[in-house]
């Protein structure tokens, strides 16, 4: 499904890029979603030429593309960037049976990956090695575990998507940590292949995936002569050829914490907002989100929203979720010692920032 429009905006109004929102009710197969987090655009140069939008569902969000330029030209760039989002989904999702990922998966190798794939998978063991374990694309088992996979234990009860919120037994979480841990990952460069240490791991690329997709579709655009726009899918926008000033809705209330200006660098925010149940936890209702912590097999705890903003898209996407799940502290120090920017929201609400 896709739809375009031009919409006339003056460059001092806030345009609001998107919002999402879970109905846990219509949790299916590919847990379309929107966010709750609100991000508000401000374009800071003078520019009188109205911007061109077009928004498309994809990767399981919707993915938005706006750009400054002619509407013929602008028209033909955006929906290549689309095509490359499109083969990238094809390539990285576990939604999709026929995805590298997913073959991946079933089998426990694949042998001459797509230079796309190879590429997120050496970032993801990279990933795993600067978060000592915190970012672990072998979560999976976890991740279906509790029913926010593309394999939900529907027949134990443990799936949003029909309303079933019966908790996964420490037992069962235990089992599923057997088969987490990056390490199982092997690259094998030299003859081209990737293959699993261990029989039953598996990886799931969400806190990587669109983060890779949304500088790729950026790449694509300044390579059609696109010099200002923005590429935005969920929680992952990349700003680029012009200041732009991204605000940060509390996912809790209303209001903006935090206001950031950007300019050819990528904005991701991970946060306890977008997929979520409510279930009960020793007799009191509580949220449980889709963020986890390799090292427990629980969502992570402590934090309701963490943003990144880097120059590599992939690395941003990655950073959030590990600075969403190693807390205030950790988390901040991961993004100095990688030059990076970011903002964390802890639990009582507290608003940390790199700067």
């Amino acid at each position: 499904m896709s739809s375009s429009k031009n919409v006339s905006t003056c460059p001092t109004q806030k345009a609001l890029a998107g919002r999402q929102r879970v109905n846990v009710s219509k949790f299916r197969k590919m847990l379309l979603y929107t966010l709750h987090v609100t991000l508000y655009t401000v374009l800071l140069c003078g520019c009188s030429q109205p911007p061109y939008k077009e928004t498309r569902m994809m990767m399981g969000t919707f993915v938005e593309i706006t750009i400054r330029a002619d509407g013929t030209k602008a028209r033909e760039a955006a929906g290549k960037a689309f095509d490359r989002i499109a083969g990238i989904e094809k390539t990285l999702s576990v939604f999709d049976p026929g995805s590298e990922a997913s073959v991946l998966n079933r089998t426990g190798t694949i042998k001459d990956p797509s230079p796309e794939f190879m590429e997120v998978m050496k970032e993801a063991v990279k990933a795993g090695d600067a978060t000592e374990g915190a970012f672990d694309v072998t979560v999976a088992p976890v991740v279906s575990l509790w029913g926010f996979g593309p394999v939900s234990n529907v027949a134990q009860g443990f799936s949003p998507a029909n309303g079933r919120h019966a908790l996964p037994s420490e037992k069962q979480i235990k089992k599923a940590l057997e088969l987490v841990g990056y390490k199982n990952i092997i690259i094998d460069e030299k003859n081209n292949l990737i293959y699993f240490r261990k029989k039953g791991v598996q990886v799931n690329l969400g806190g990587i995936a669109k983060g890779f997709a949304v500088g790729k579709a950026a790449e694509v655009l300044k390579k059609e002569g696109i010099r200002k726009a923005i590429v935005k899918a969920g929680g992952d926008l990349y700003a680029m050829g012009t200041a732009w000033r991204i605000g940060i809705k509390n996912p809790r209330k209303e209001g903006i914490l935090k206001t950031l200006t950007v300019k050819d660098r990528t904005v991701t925010t991970s946060g306890d907002y977008e997929r979520f149940f409510m279930g009960f936890q020793e007799g009191k209702q509580k949220r449980f989100h889709h963020i986890f912590d390799p090292r427990t097999g629980y969502p992570a705890e402590g934090v309701i929203s963490a943003t990144v903003i880097a120059e590599d898209s992939m690395a941003a996407d990655w950073l959030s979720t590990s600075m969403f799940v190693l807390g205030p502290e950790k988390g901040l120090a991961l993004l100095k010692k990688m030059k990076a920017r970011g903002v964390i929201i802890t639990s009582d609400e507290q608003i940390l920032a790199t700067e």
